[in-house]
């Protein structure tokens, strides 16, 4: 599933806040007691993060940052017993106020049944992920708004 979508603002400023969000979720979940900081950050860089399964059980992911180039591409990589999913943003200048914002998630497992399910329900609940990443989109542009 991808989206595309024109933001107001610098794709500096919203990279900048991409790193700080990674860097709250590392230091949230740190088990070695380090404060991590942007330079701790780079490619194949990982740590786990507790999360609550759809049946309320307590989980652990693996999150890979799988690609970080400054100002342009972050991509993590979620591992879980299920497969693996991928979140990208890839950020592109449009002109002095505007910037071009491609978001982008896909799931791949081992399994060819989780695969298939996958790809069904993306294809049935399509209209309602699209929805969601408008809104979440909008909400990362008043974020942009509130740092400019």
């Amino acid at each position: 599933m991808e989206i595309t979508k024109l933001l107001r603002g610098k794709k500096e400023t919203c990279y900048h806040i991409f790193i700080e969000s990674v860097l709250a979720d590392i230091n949230a979940n740190s088990e070695d007691g380090k404060v991590y900081t942007e330079t701790d950050l780079h490619p194949g860089f990982t740590y786990y993060k507790k999360l609550q399964t759809k049946m309320g059980k307590a989980g652990r992911v693996k999150v890979e940052l799988a690609q970080l180039v400054p100002n342009e591409v972050y991509v993590a990589k979620f591992y879980s017993a299920q497969g693996v999913n991928t979140v990208s943003y890839h950020l592109e200048d449009e002109d002095d106020d505007l910037f071009g914002i491609t978001y982008s998630e896909d799931f791949v497992s081992d399994k060819t049944s989780k695969n298939l399910n996958f790809s069904l329900m993306s294809k049935l609940y399509a209209r309602s992920s699209k929805k969601k990443m408008n809104l979440m989109l909008n909400q990362l542009q008043a974020l942009v708004d509130s740092q400019e």
